[in-house]
């Protein structure tokens, strides 16, 4: 049976440090049926030309270039929107994939009937891409338990009907997304593999958002979730 074709969708912005690496992480994946399809949210620095560069040497890439930084809530649902596939993973533009991460979780996915969504383990990166050392939990980590996953990690079954909102600018839109789609499908399965390196670094939005300058806003943000999802969401 012909490997299915896999949408792998990049969000960008000002990472034109990390995009290079990030890219050649997926496009040496060993499933090579994939489109990587990147949009630059109005990037101030090279970010765009580092992909174009790379659209020259591969055409299974697609760039697509927003007029103005709209957030990365806006970002995700144009990749949705734009993506040929219906199978799809999230790639961070400053982070790594294990080079087997696609094969792998479409395995997985083809083991699990009714799942939506494959979620991998995530491993720390220091911002020079040196990885940090994983510490295991006592007696190892088995199945049943629930393993520490990454959003960006997760290979699912496109739903343009769940949106993300374009409200949430500080990191939580993730957490929006994955609350609706287990609204609406149920938990994701949890691969115990890890398949994906994410990459601390102060301009990361996961380090933004604990900016004192941003706090105000942050709780704004956790109101319109509150409001949507309850205040234990």
């Amino acid at each position: 049976m012909a490997a299915p074709l896999i949408s792998v969708l990049m969000p960008a912005w000002n990472r034109q440090k990390y995009i290079a690496t990030a890219m050649s992480s997926v496009l040496q994946q060993t499933h090579r049926n994939l489109e990587l399809l990147v949009y630059d949210d109005g990037s101030t620095d090279l970010t765009a030309d580092v992909v174009q560069s790379y659209c020259a040497l591969d055409p299974r890439i697609r760039l697509i270039v927003g007029d103005k930084n709209r957030g990365v809530a806006y970002a995700r649902n144009v990749l949705l929107d734009e993506a040929k596939s219906d199978l799809c993973a999230w790639m961070d533009s400053d982070d790594i994939s294990n080079f087997y991460r696609l094969e792998i979780q479409v395995k997985q996915m083809a083991g699990h009937s009714g799942v939506r969504r494959i979620n991998a383990r995530f491993q720390y990166l220091h911002k020079c891409g040196k990885r940090r050392p994983w510490r295991e939990p006592p007696g190892g980590q088995s199945a049943s338990e629930k393993p520490r996953c990454a959003f960006a990690s997760s290979m699912f079954i496109r739903d343009k009907a769940v949106r993300f909102d374009p409200r949430i600018t500080l990191g939580a839109e993730d957490c929006d997304w994955m609350k609706a789609m287990c609204e609406k499908y149920g938990a994701p399965w949890n691969s115990v593999l890890i398949l994906y390196y994410y990459r601390k670094h102060k301009n990361a939005i996961t380090q933004m958002k604990k900016l004192r300058k941003n706090r105000r806003e942050k709780r704004r943000q956790l109101g319109i979730l509150e409001a949507r999802w309850g205040k234990n969401w």
